[in-house]
């Protein structure tokens, strides 16, 4: 692995500057996080994560289709910033109430998904 890194800038993804961020973050399981084409592993901003119930830690969901999540209020999220996952678990701040674009976001959000983030509304 290079020394050089891509950043990657937030994406504009809130329809409004009225928005909560879960207090203190949350922390995100870095071995959940898939190793990308330049070998990093990196969770994008606006990103689903899901708390895991076997570790207790936020992991992202892998695919729309991928079915191996239980979506819980209070346990289904949007994270804040792009997260760099090659060092260990990191913490992100994670979005419970806000209006979203979900044209923007990094990737398709399931139904179910939005029913466990009742104050997210998708436009």
């Amino acid at each position: 692995m290079s020394r050089l890194r891509t950043y990657y800038p937030t994406l504009h993804f809130l329809d409004s500057q009225q928005y909560r961020v879960i207090s203190g973050g949350i922390t995100i399981d870095s071995s959940k996080i898939k190793v990308n084409e330049d070998g990093e592993k990196i969770l994008k901003a606006g990103s689903l994560v899901v708390k895991d119930t076997e570790s207790g830690l936020y992991r992202p969901l892998e695919s729309p289709t991928d079915d191996s999540f239980e979506f819980k209020v209070n346990e289904t999220f949007i994270i804040v910033e792009t997260v760099y996952g090659d060092y260990g678990n990191a913490l992100s701040g994670a979005y419970d109430m806000a209006r979203i674009k979900e044209d923007y976001l990094p990737a398709k959000i399931p139904e179910e998904a939005k029913k466990a983030m009742p104050f997210i509304l998708f436009v």
